[in-house]
């Protein structure tokens, strides 16, 4: 079975940020994609709000907060051929 390091998400709404931020709190890295620029830096947004709000909880660390989760999320945007370069990309498509 192959291993998951890289997980890709379609679409940064309330869901697609929800699976990322949870895929990179969990240590795998995130390539999240969409349509357009704006809506992925709106799901970013979305994804740095509750990371806040988890560090104000104390349920994670703000240093691992910083460091670790938010770089954790790469952005594809309108990439090409995503199909074919999916694999290339992440080795899970959600």
């Amino acid at each position: 079975m192959t291993e998951i390091k890289k997980v890709g998400v379609i679409g940064s709404g309330q869901m697609g940020a929800g699976i990322a931020q949870v895929c990179a709190i969990a240590g795998l890295d995130v390539v999240l994609n969409d349509v357009t620029e704006e809506r992925i830096d709106h799901g970013l947004a979305t994804i740095s709000g509750n990371l806040a709000r988890l560090v104000e909880r104390k349920q994670i660390d703000e240093a691992l907060q910083r460091s670790e989760q938010r770089w954790r999320l790469m952005i594809g945007w309108r990439v090409l051929n995503w199909k074919s370069n999916a694999p290339n990309w992440a080795s899970f498509w959600i």
